[in-house]
């Protein structure tokens, strides 16, 4: 048996062998689609700049239905986005 070095790249090693029976596991996808070849995400999550939200019940009190809204929102708008979600 010979020994290979740390730095040494074996003889074929550097083919990627892309078998039928080669794939991945659900949930999982190649780094490939994720990331750019300069490791730049492809699709960077966006983070909302006002986080301040106010909870909001569109139901009644027995049969409570809650909504999220930004306590950005003028009064007029807030009203509107109530009666579309009821």
């Amino acid at each position: 048996m010979k020994e290979i070095k740390f730095d040494e790249i074996a003889e074929g090693e550097l083919e990627v062998i892309d078998l039928k029976d080669n794939f991945l596991a659900t949930g999982l996808a190649p780094l490939e689609d994720i990331f750019y070849s300069n490791d730049i995400l492809r699709k960077p999550k966006i983070q909302p700049l006002n986080v301040e939200i106010e909870d909001c019940n569109i139901g009644i009190e027995q049969k409570p239905k809650m909504i999220k809204l930004s306590k950005a929102l003028p009064l007029d708008q807030k009203l509107k986005y109530i009666e579309l979600f009821k």
